[in-house]
């Protein structure tokens, strides 16, 4: 269940930021008193909460949003000085085949639909839905997000081909990488640890990424300056990098990108 406060920024504007942390504590002391032990209520980030209902079927977890809704409608906070406070709901059971990012990215459509359709409603999704096209396609803003969690770009290395090997190891080495696959001409290796839940963290260390290396053609150094680089042929790499987990925000994945891709550049001695 992914939870969205609608109009927020009004409140931090117009109330102040103060007033907006006060809401942000009643809305999960809120959720928390509402839900069963099971049941598990976090803070995703700015003023998105996710409800993880185990047992629940698809159904019964509409209705529990429905009431929750409800409970937050009637909310009476002095501060808000008669500022209406509602929020959107977004729902999605786990289905055969799916992984943890897909059940979350089915549950985040959902939502969007539910701003998307007029905000303080509860709106579920599933697959089948999806395919059908039963609910409202995406925007062409949403398929540009989709778009950018994908990161690919190649390099020239000024390196021998019996170097690389090394070059790679001491990559891996350096910055607590796993090699999952290893072949000829390619290597596939992940950075960054994941948490109880797959959304990303703060620190690089919590925003994992796989990197797939592809070693290419192998050419003459052609633009050296000087007779020992000039005698080192240049191995093109290509660079594929994807995110692990959750992420929110396209701009978060492409600095991490951008970042791993300038270490691997700088370990290869890239043109």
């Amino acid at each position: 269940m992914f939870i969205d406060a609608d109009h927020f920024k009004n409140i931090n504007d117009t109330l102040g930021h103060s007033i907006g942390d006060d809401v942000l504590i009643e809305l999960a002391r809120l959720f928390q008193h509402e839900t069963y032990s099971g049941e598990l209520v976090g803070r995703y980030g700015g003023e998105e909460f996710v409800i993880i209902c185990p047992e629940t079927d698809l159904e019964h977890a509409v209705k529990k949003a429905e009431r929750l809704r409800l409970a937050l409608c009637n909310l009476n906070m002095e501060s808000l000085n008669q500022t209406p406070l509602t929020a959107s709901f977004g729902v999605a059971e786990v289905e055969a085949g799916d992984s943890v990012e897909s059940l979350f990215r089915r549950a985040d459509k959902a939502l969007y639909n539910a701003k998307e359709t007029g905000r303080n409603r509860v709106c579920s999704l599933t697959n089948q839905q999806i395919q059908t096209g039963i609910v409202p396609s995406l925007t062409s803003s949403e398929e540009t997000t989709v778009d950018t969690m994908n990161f690919e770009q190649p390099f020239n290395a000024c390196i021998s081909s019996d170097i690389i090997v090394y070059k790679l190891g001491g990559f891996v080495n350096d910055n607590g990488a796993h090699l999952t696959e290893v072949r000829a001409n390619r290597a596939v290796l992940r950075l960054g640890k994941s948490g109880l839940l797959p959304f990303w963290g703060k620190t690089e260390d919590r925003q994992p990424v796989q990197v797939e290396i592809e070693f290419g053609s192998v050419s003459k150094n052609t633009s050296a300056t000087t007779t020992s680089r000039a005698s080192t042929p240049l191995v093109e790499i290509s660079i594929t990098i994807s995110p692990l987990g959750w992420v929110k925000k396209p701009t978060l994945f492409q600095q991490r990108a951008n970042r791993v891709f300038r270490l691997l550049k700088d370990y290869f001695l890239a043109e």
